[in-house]
């Protein structure tokens, strides 16, 4: 094929785009009625979900209604701590209210003090409900706690209980989940704050990219379509 032949790149729609970004709004702070605003902006934009905190899985369920976002939440948010009945309580009470996608935190502490087997059996039973529901199981592989073994060791562990993804917090851990996840769980990179970020992320493997600023993310899909569109 000769030069003037090569057809240029298709480039993703946006709404493609937004179907690989999930909208997270988990400040403690956070109101009703701002989380609904934000409801409003995960709808208006098509994001894959809204990550919200357990107490607001409720409204969020009825604002969203089943639409195109799905509705996510969290299970020992934000530093894994909870006794384990406390954590696997939290996620099946999500499960039967609806809610479909669950981050579930590991421990540090007991990561730390070598209690692999605590915490692997603490993700056994996160996951069989996940899956007995029909839900999406996301270990959360990174906190600030956590230095690079255990967060293999999280990888490994998500890959034997059959975890759906596995999701870290912050884009440098990409690399890191990339070299140890392999192809058996999908990877989900959060901390997202730019368009540029979230496009580097899903060029380098992951599934899904996490962000707390949906709009600027968007905006800047928007604007790469737009200078694509733009004569030569």
């Amino acid at each position: 094929m000769s030069e003037a032949q090569v057809e240029a790149p298709v480039l993703e729609s946006a709404e493609d785009f937004a179907k690989r970004v999930n909208y997270q709004i988990l400040h403690p702070a956070l109101t009703e009625q701002e989380m609904h605003r934000q409801s409003v902006i995960a709808r208006q934009y098509g994001a894959a979900s809204l990550v919200v905190r357990s107490c607001d899985a409720d409204s969020a369920l009825r604002f969203l209604n089943l639409g195109v976002v799905a509705v996510a939440s969290v299970a020992g948010h934000p530093w894994g701590g909870n006794a384990t009945a406390v954590k696997v309580y939290e996620l099946r009470d999500l499960l039967r209210r609806g809610v479909k996608q669950i981050y579930a935190y590991p421990n540090p502490g007991k990561l730390k003090s070598r209690q692999f087997q605590h915490q692997e059996v603490e993700l056994i039973q996160m996951a069989d409900s996940c899956i007995e529901a029909g839900a999406t199981l996301k270990v959360v592989a990174d906190n600030d706690l956590l230095d690079e073994e255990m967060k293999i060791i999280v990888c490994r562990m998500a890959k034997r209980v059959n975890a759906h993804f596995v999701a870290s917090t912050r884009p440098r851990d990409l690399e890191l989940l990339v070299k140890h996840c392999g192809f058996r769980v999908q990877l989900e990179v959060g901390g997202v704050e730019t368009y540029e970020q979230a496009r580097l992320a899903l060029a380098a493997g992951c599934a899904q990219i996490t962000t707390a600023r949906l709009e600027p993310v968007m905006q800047g899909k928007q604007a790469e379509l737009a200078a694509a569109r733009l004569p030569s």
